[in-house]
């Protein structure tokens, strides 16, 4: 019988997902929300139930109510004006009111305090501290205000994941979200961009994707994200993952695990993102090589008969995507390429934590930017930094680096501990493959803030046996 609800669950999270590509207004998103809420709770008849699935299955969409403000620039002439935004996510009061449940019944729950949670806490102090003594308090507060809820969320993932329901349910969520988003940014790829959806026009100033830098034909689809890396670093986070289910014995279904590692993988190679294409080659082959010394690899039947055939359909999709992205590769080590970019950002991140022993604030590195540096030395593109450590140390300057580097380093000794003691139960390594996979990724890109990526995996590393 429970198989039966969960099926059920999971068709109302597909079609929440579906649904939610028609909606493009704050209004109807609401009582779209509400309803579908209604359904999860008829379904499961259990209100914690009910509000996690919600949760897990509406953040990625960073569907907000969203408020701009400005800052004048001291390196433009006449005070420039550059446009700074907040915003408030509905699945922000989801995660107040699944806080507040647990709260209110805690009698019922019990959750001892980790040793990755005794770094948070200091982490978040000095995120504080840094705030107070940030130059730019408001933008700074909104910083601080999106890490305490990625926080919070790990926090009450330890206690959802605890419950029976709970892990599997949650990666059921997630996997669905990485299937159908791989369906989007495929069609998008075959139509050349935008396929026309009403949710699209939430961003459309991107066109839903964007162009490679090196190579301006190069049409780079994003799915549900307005960012082709975006997209594509969850792909590659739950790609390894796949392909540890899709070879050894578990309790997840193989039709769907292999559907959506295949669509996963032609998704994320039409993302044409060559930093998660590298990690998640090595990642992939990494886990097969685990499994396979372990003796846990169980070739199904279908890939033993047809493998050959969708190997071969594969490289001669993959392979002109590959050239492309490959031959560009020297030119983004050039002076205005996509890899000095992100060597400038490690500089300017050393620069910076000396030069703010405290950090400048959680969200305001681009501000600092600005004001500091010339526009040539940037590039002109006043982006976050595009390294989760970098963002750290030049947020949170040496004593918050220092604290999130103990948190990274105590969640994954965690973690390695747990795989290597249940080394038959693949779902620990799958989940551990996941959480490098994102860590890695994240030394490209300006992930940390961004609960739409970064959720992922404060989620899974709550995981505990």
């Amino acid at each position: 019988m429970m198989h039966v609800f969960r099926r059920k669950e999971m068709l109302a999270v597909l079609m929440f997902y579906v649904l939610h590509s028609w909606i493009n207004t704050n209004r109807y998103y609401l009582i779209f929300l509400g309803v579908y809420m209604c359904v999860l709770y008829i379904l499961s008849r259990n209100i914690y139930k009910t509000v996690w699935i919600a949760l897990a299955s509406s953040f990625p969409f960073q569907q907000a109510k969203y408020f701009t403000s400005v800052f004048h620039s001291f390196y433009y002439p006449n005070a420039r004006i550059v446009p700074v935004t907040y915003f408030i996510s509905y699945s922000d009061a989801l995660i107040l009111l699944l806080l507040y449940l647990f709260i209110r019944r805690r009698s019922k729950f019990s959750l001892s305090v980790d040793i990755p949670s005794l770094f948070l806490i200091p982490l978040v102090i000095v995120g504080g501290i840094a705030t107070y003594m940030s130059q730019y308090f408001t933008i700074a507060l909104f910083g601080l205000y999106q890490a305490m809820k990625l926080c919070i969320v790990y926090v009450l993932s330890r206690l959802v994941l605890k419950e029976k329901w709970g892990t599997r349910t949650t990666l059921d969520v997630f996997l669905l979200f990485v299937l159908y988003n791989a369906i989007l940014i495929i069609l998008q790829r075959i139509a050349g961009g935008p396929l026309g959806l009403p949710v699209e026009t939430l961003n459309a100033s991107s066109l839903y994707g964007r162009y490679a830098l090196e190579l301006r034909s190069l049409y780079r689809p994003g799915g549900f994200t307005d960012d082709p890396n975006a997209s594509a670093t969850i792909l590659g986070m739950f790609i390894p993952f796949l392909t540890i289910l899709g070879l050894t014995r578990n309790a997840f279904h193989k039709t769907l695990v292999w559907i959506t590692l295949i669509c996963a993988t032609v998704a994320l190679l039409c993302t044409a993102s060559r930093s998660v294409w590298i990690v998640t080659t090595i990642l992939v082959g990494l886990s097969v090589y685990r499994i396979y010394h372990l003796r846990l690899i169980r070739i199904p039947k279908f890939l033993r008969i047809h493998g050959y055939w969708i190997g071969i359909l594969v490289t001669l999709f993959a392979a002109p995507l590959i050239y492309l992205r490959i031959s560009t590769l020297q030119q983004a080590f050039s002076d205005t390429g996509s890899g000095t970019f992100r060597l400038i950002h490690l500089r300017i991140a050393v620069n910076t934590m000396l030069s703010y022993p405290w950090g400048t604030g959680l969200g305001t590195t681009p501000l600092e930017l600005i004001n500091r540096f010339p526009p040539a030395y940037y590039m002109f593109d006043p982006s976050e930094l595009h390294s989760i450590f970098a963002q750290i140390a030049a947020s949170l300057g040496i004593p918050g680096l220092l604290c999130f580097v103990l948190f990274i380093y105590s969640l994954l000794k965690r973690h390695i501990q747990s795989y290597q003691e249940h080394k038959t139960r693949v779902l620990p390594y799958a989940i551990f493959m996941s959480m490098i996979s994102y860590l890695m990724t994240a030394n490209f890109y300006p992930w940390f803030l961004n609960v739409q990526i970064s959720g992922f995996f404060w989620i899974l590393a709550a995981y505990t046996i």
